[in-house]
């Protein structure tokens, strides 16, 4: 079972894999709180007309609709062929394998895995430039 803080973290980090800007905000009831901003460009889950949602509204855990367009992201991911014994190959392969057995729980874990893995090596190759 999913911690309530691991699919905040785990959503925010998907919504910046899918183009969005996440930040601290005003809240409507309760203070401040993380919002979720997307632009007409990014992998808008729902629709184009509702761009910004509290982060506690999101729901890449919980909804294929919000997922399968990040996954879609991930599969056509170029170049993971030289990343073999990779951790994020590694969450790109069983991302594939749990794809068939519908668990969302587990497709949003390795989602999750896979962007952790992909954020680092895009800043690992831009340190050493």
């Amino acid at each position: 079972m999913l911690l309530p803080e691991e699919i905040k973290e785990g959503n925010a980090l998907i919504a910046k894999y899918a183009g969005a800007i996440v930040q601290e905000e005003d809240g409507h009831y309760d203070g401040r709180e993380l919002y979720v901003h997307y632009s007409r460009e990014s992998l808008f889950p729902v629709n184009k007309y509702i761009l910004s949602f509290p982060l506690r509204k999101l729901l890449y855990h919980e909804s294929y609709d919000w997922l399968v367009p990040i996954v879609k992201k991930i599969m056509y991911f170029d170049n993971i062929g030289h990343y073999k014994e990779s951790e994020g190959w590694y969450a790109y392969y069983i991302l594939e394998c749990e794809l068939s057995e519908a668990d969302i729980e587990r497709v949003w874990q390795d989602v999750v895995k896979f962007i952790k893995w992909y954020n680092s090596l895009k800043y690992n190759l831009w340190k050493t430039k």
